[in-house]
Protein backbone atom coordinates (compact mmCIF):
# COMPACT_ATOMS: atom_id res chain seq x y z
CA UNK A 1 0.00 0.00 0.00
CA UNK A 2 2.84 2.39 0.85
CA UNK A 3 4.64 1.64 -2.44
CA UNK A 4 1.44 1.99 -4.41
CA UNK A 5 0.67 5.27 -2.70
CA UNK A 6 4.16 6.61 -3.40
CA UNK A 7 3.92 5.58 -7.07
CA UNK A 8 0.50 7.18 -7.37
CA UNK A 9 1.71 10.40 -5.75
CA UNK A 10 4.82 10.55 -7.94
CA UNK A 11 2.77 9.85 -11.06
CA UNK A 12 0.29 12.57 -10.14
CA UNK A 13 3.09 15.10 -9.60
CA UNK A 14 4.78 14.22 -12.89
CA UNK A 15 1.49 14.25 -14.75
CA UNK A 16 0.57 17.64 -13.33
CA UNK A 17 3.98 19.06 -14.31
CA UNK A 18 3.68 17.58 -17.79
CA UNK A 19 0.17 18.94 -18.24
CA UNK A 20 1.31 22.38 -17.12
CA UNK A 21 4.22 22.39 -19.58
CA UNK A 22 2.00 21.22 -22.43
CA UNK A 23 -0.59 23.86 -21.51
CA UNK A 24 2.05 26.59 -21.55
CA UNK A 25 3.40 25.40 -24.91
CA UNK A 26 -0.10 25.14 -26.36
CA UNK A 27 -0.94 28.65 -25.22
CA UNK A 28 2.25 30.04 -26.76
CA UNK A 29 1.68 28.31 -30.08
CA UNK A 30 -1.93 29.55 -30.22
CA UNK A 31 -0.89 33.16 -29.53
CA UNK A 32 1.88 32.90 -32.10
CA UNK A 33 -0.54 31.47 -34.65
CA UNK A 34 -2.91 34.39 -34.06
CA UNK A 35 -0.19 36.88 -34.91
CA UNK A 36 1.52 37.56 -31.56
CA UNK A 37 5.08 37.06 -32.79
CA UNK A 38 6.45 37.84 -29.33
CA UNK A 39 4.72 34.81 -27.80
CA UNK A 40 7.14 32.40 -26.09
CA UNK A 41 6.66 29.32 -23.98
CA UNK A 42 7.94 29.18 -20.41
CA UNK A 43 10.51 26.39 -20.08
CA UNK A 44 10.22 24.85 -16.61
CA UNK A 45 12.00 21.52 -17.09
CA UNK A 46 14.69 19.82 -19.13
CA UNK A 47 12.66 16.80 -20.22
CA UNK A 48 11.36 16.15 -23.75
CA UNK A 49 8.58 18.72 -23.39
CA UNK A 50 11.04 21.30 -22.09
CA UNK A 51 13.33 20.66 -25.06
CA UNK A 52 10.34 21.00 -27.38
CA UNK A 53 9.39 24.32 -25.76
CA UNK A 54 12.97 25.57 -26.17
CA UNK A 55 12.95 24.61 -29.86
CA UNK A 56 9.64 26.40 -30.31
CA UNK A 57 11.08 29.54 -28.72
CA UNK A 58 14.11 29.43 -31.04
CA UNK A 59 11.85 28.98 -34.06
CA UNK A 60 9.60 31.85 -32.97
CA UNK A 61 12.59 34.16 -32.44
CA UNK A 62 13.93 33.36 -35.91
CA UNK A 63 10.57 33.94 -37.58
CA UNK A 64 10.07 37.21 -35.71
CA UNK A 65 13.56 38.34 -36.70
CA UNK A 66 13.00 37.44 -40.37
CA UNK A 67 9.68 39.28 -40.53
CA UNK A 68 11.16 42.30 -38.75
CA UNK A 69 14.06 42.38 -41.21
CA UNK A 70 11.68 42.15 -44.15
CA UNK A 71 9.59 45.02 -42.81
CA UNK A 72 12.68 47.19 -42.33
CA UNK A 73 13.93 46.23 -45.78
CA UNK A 74 10.65 47.16 -47.46
CA UNK A 75 10.66 50.52 -45.69
CA UNK A 76 14.27 51.18 -46.66
CA UNK A 77 13.72 50.17 -50.28
CA UNK A 78 10.59 52.32 -50.55
CA UNK A 79 12.57 55.27 -49.21
CA UNK A 80 15.49 54.68 -51.57
CA UNK A 81 13.25 54.24 -54.63
CA UNK A 82 11.60 57.62 -54.21
CA UNK A 83 14.68 59.60 -55.26
CA UNK A 84 15.44 57.93 -58.62
CA UNK A 85 11.74 57.73 -59.47
CA UNK A 86 11.34 61.46 -58.82
CA UNK A 87 14.41 62.17 -60.94
CA UNK A 88 13.12 60.01 -63.78
CA UNK A 89 9.77 61.78 -63.69
CA UNK A 90 11.54 65.13 -63.70
CA UNK A 91 13.82 64.02 -66.55
CA UNK A 92 10.88 62.90 -68.68
CA UNK A 93 9.13 66.21 -68.12
CA UNK A 94 12.28 68.12 -69.07
CA UNK A 95 12.65 66.06 -72.26
CA UNK A 96 9.40 67.51 -73.54
CA UNK A 97 10.85 71.00 -73.02
CA UNK A 98 14.15 70.31 -74.77
CA UNK A 99 14.95 72.96 -77.37
CA UNK A 100 17.45 70.91 -79.36
CA UNK A 101 18.34 67.31 -80.15
CA UNK A 102 21.53 67.64 -78.12
CA UNK A 103 19.60 68.81 -75.06
CA UNK A 104 17.05 66.04 -75.52
CA UNK A 105 19.85 63.47 -75.79
CA UNK A 106 21.37 64.82 -72.59
CA UNK A 107 18.03 64.44 -70.81
CA UNK A 108 17.72 60.88 -72.10
CA UNK A 109 21.15 59.99 -70.75
CA UNK A 110 20.18 61.40 -67.35
CA UNK A 111 17.08 59.20 -67.31
CA UNK A 112 19.16 56.16 -68.30
CA UNK A 113 21.49 56.84 -65.37
CA UNK A 114 18.54 56.90 -62.99
CA UNK A 115 17.17 53.68 -64.47
CA UNK A 116 20.54 52.07 -63.86
CA UNK A 117 20.34 53.23 -60.26
CA UNK A 118 16.91 51.63 -59.94
CA UNK A 119 18.31 48.41 -61.35
CA UNK A 120 21.14 48.56 -58.81
CA UNK A 121 18.69 49.03 -55.95
CA UNK A 122 16.72 45.98 -57.07
CA UNK A 123 19.93 43.96 -57.20
CA UNK A 124 20.76 45.16 -53.68
CA UNK A 125 17.38 43.90 -52.53
CA UNK A 126 17.90 40.48 -54.10
CA UNK A 127 21.39 40.13 -52.62
CA UNK A 128 20.13 41.15 -49.17
CA UNK A 129 17.36 38.56 -49.34
CA UNK A 130 19.90 35.88 -50.25
CA UNK A 131 22.08 36.87 -47.31
CA UNK A 132 19.08 36.88 -44.97
CA UNK A 133 17.95 33.42 -46.13
CA UNK A 134 21.51 32.03 -45.85
CA UNK A 135 21.54 31.04 -49.54
CA UNK A 136 24.55 33.29 -50.10
CA UNK A 137 27.10 32.23 -47.46
CA UNK A 138 29.67 34.73 -46.27
CA UNK A 139 33.31 34.01 -47.05
CA UNK A 140 35.52 35.93 -44.57
CA UNK A 141 39.02 36.85 -45.68
CA UNK A 142 41.71 39.31 -44.66
CA UNK A 143 41.14 42.68 -46.37
CA UNK A 144 43.61 45.54 -46.39
CA UNK A 145 41.39 48.44 -45.33
CA UNK A 146 43.56 51.09 -47.00
CA UNK A 147 43.17 49.45 -50.41
CA UNK A 148 39.43 48.92 -49.93
CA UNK A 149 38.80 52.57 -49.06
CA UNK A 150 40.96 53.94 -51.88
CA UNK A 151 39.29 51.71 -54.45
CA UNK A 152 35.76 52.53 -53.31
CA UNK A 153 36.31 56.28 -53.04
CA UNK A 154 37.39 56.31 -56.67
CA UNK A 155 34.30 54.35 -57.71
CA UNK A 156 32.00 56.55 -55.66
CA UNK A 157 33.52 59.67 -57.22
CA UNK A 158 32.91 58.36 -60.73
CA UNK A 159 29.39 57.30 -59.86
CA UNK A 160 28.51 60.63 -58.29
CA UNK A 161 29.79 62.47 -61.34
CA UNK A 162 27.93 60.30 -63.86
CA UNK A 163 24.63 60.45 -61.96
CA UNK A 164 24.47 64.26 -61.89
CA UNK A 165 21.56 65.59 -63.93
CA UNK A 166 20.19 69.08 -63.32
CA UNK A 167 22.49 71.27 -61.19
CA UNK A 168 19.51 73.13 -59.78
CA UNK A 169 17.80 70.00 -58.45
CA UNK A 170 20.65 67.52 -58.08
CA UNK A 171 23.83 69.33 -57.01
CA UNK A 172 27.16 67.54 -57.11
CA UNK A 173 27.72 65.97 -53.67
CA UNK A 174 30.62 67.13 -51.55
CA UNK A 175 33.68 64.89 -51.85
CA UNK A 176 34.47 62.41 -49.11
CA UNK A 177 38.05 62.49 -47.88
CA UNK A 178 40.03 60.11 -45.68
CA UNK A 179 43.26 60.50 -43.78
CA UNK A 180 45.38 57.37 -43.62
CA UNK A 181 48.08 57.31 -40.98
CA UNK A 182 50.73 55.38 -42.87
CA UNK A 183 52.60 54.52 -39.69
CA UNK A 184 49.61 53.07 -37.86
CA UNK A 185 46.99 52.16 -40.46
CA UNK A 186 48.84 51.24 -43.64
CA UNK A 187 48.82 47.51 -42.84
CA UNK A 188 45.53 47.43 -40.92
CA UNK A 189 43.46 44.44 -42.05
CA UNK A 190 39.86 43.41 -41.50
CA UNK A 191 38.47 39.89 -41.46
CA UNK A 192 35.28 40.12 -43.52
CA UNK A 193 33.51 38.94 -46.65
CA UNK A 194 34.98 41.12 -49.41
CA UNK A 195 31.80 41.49 -51.45
CA UNK A 196 29.58 42.23 -48.45
CA UNK A 197 32.08 44.66 -46.90
CA UNK A 198 32.50 46.58 -50.17
CA UNK A 199 28.74 46.75 -50.61
CA UNK A 200 28.20 48.07 -47.08
CA UNK A 201 31.02 50.62 -47.30
CA UNK A 202 29.81 51.76 -50.72
CA UNK A 203 26.33 52.39 -49.33
CA UNK A 204 27.81 54.48 -46.52
CA UNK A 205 29.97 56.54 -48.88
CA UNK A 206 27.21 57.01 -51.45
CA UNK A 207 24.89 58.38 -48.79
Amino acid sequence: AIVSGFVAFTTAVLTATLRRQLSLLQGATERFGLGDLSARSLVISRDAVGVLASRFNLMAERIEELLSNQTKLVQAVAHELRTPIARIRFGLEMMTLAKSDAEKSEREQAVIVELNELDQLVNELLVFMRYDSNTLPLQPQELLIKDQIEDLTQKIGQYAFSSTSEPSTDPVPSPVSFHIDEAADADCVLLADGRAFNRALKNVLAN
